[in-house]
């Protein structure tokens, strides 16, 4: 059973501030969801063949093909911004950012 204060710790954890309303309906639907998996964990595995996938494909690939593109000019004519043969657009990160 999941206690007020271990979610007090996990919503924490994950930087969430839960109202306690939020508290007080998260508990029990996390301790159902906990319960379940306790039930998952009685489930006789042991006879059942590990499986890491189902398909029966291996190294599935395809040929790099080049195709023919948008030529350049075009696509600038359609950007909204450009300079020296790129497209332009606004920063998304501050120097901030970046220590």
């Amino acid at each position: 059973m999941l206690t007020a204060a271990e979610l007090d710790h996990l919503a924490g954890l994950a930087h969430l501030e839960l109202t306690p309303d939020q508290k007080q309906s998260l508990l029990p639907q996390l301790n159902d969801i906990i319960g379940f998996i306790g039930q998952l964990q009685k489930i006789p595995t042991d006879q059942i063949d590990i499986t890491s996938e189902v398909t029966g494909l291996s190294n599935v690939g395809h040929d790099d093909l080049t195709k023919d593109c948008l030529p350049q000019k075009l696509a600038l004519e359609n950007a909204i911004d450009s300079t020296r043969g790129y497209v332009r657009v606004p920063a998304i990160f501050n120097d901030d950012d970046h220590s």
